[in-house]
């Protein structure tokens, strides 16, 4: 059993426990932040924001509980804080709390909708549909659509700016095989 007062130790056990149990990888993913009283308060690693809503759903939740229970020898209740560590929100940066509230006020909202935007489309819906148990983890910015992408001006110009040597179907005629004859 490993010290809940070493947060290292205790979530390297947790880590060795699940090591060959493929389908709680996800765990690798996260850190251990706290751990007292029967709490544990872990935080998602940066760069894998989008495991926050798989991570956070109360059956993950108790898998991670069972883990952090199994290697302290006491019963713990986990939790996951999905906010912005400080140094991200700009602490020591002299932004003002007010100006963060409306900061995350403002991004929840384009979240919210672009979220919506994303369940609206029908390749998302019929695949939502498929898989009942299915959920929307994260949405990206939309990406440059080929109507704002920048145009050549002819097929010509981008044929040009390919190094290839031209394409000469006779090389595709094959010298060996019989040749119809024309009867006229």
């Amino acid at each position: 059993m490993a010290d809940p007062s070493d947060l290292g130790a205790v979530w390297a056990a947790v880590l060795r426990r699940i090591a060959r149990r493929p389908a709680l990888a996800w765990l690798g993913y996260l850190r251990l932040e706290r751990l007292d009283a029967g709490r544990a308060v872990l935080r998602i690693l940066p760069g894998h924001r989008e495991l926050a809503a798989f991570a956070t759903v109360d059956a993950r939740l108790d898998q991670i509980s069972q883990e952090l229970s199994a290697v302290v020898g006491q019963r713990v209740r986990a939790s996951i804080d999905v906010s912005a560590p400080a140094a991200a929100q700009g602490e020591g940066a002299g932004a003002s709390q007010a100006g963060q509230a409306g900061e995350q006020a403002a991004s929840s909202q384009a979240l919210a909708t672009h979220r919506r935007r994303a369940l609206d489309l029908p390749l998302v819906k019929r695949a939502l549909e498929a898989f009942p148990d299915a959920h929307l983890m994260d949405v990206r910015e939309e990406a440059q659509s080929p109507a704002d992408a920048p145009q050549q001006a002819d097929s010509s110009e981008a044929a040009d700016s390919i190094d290839a040597p031209a394409y000469d179907a006779s090389d595709a005629l094959d010298d060996d095989a019989p040749q119809e004859e024309d009867d006229e």
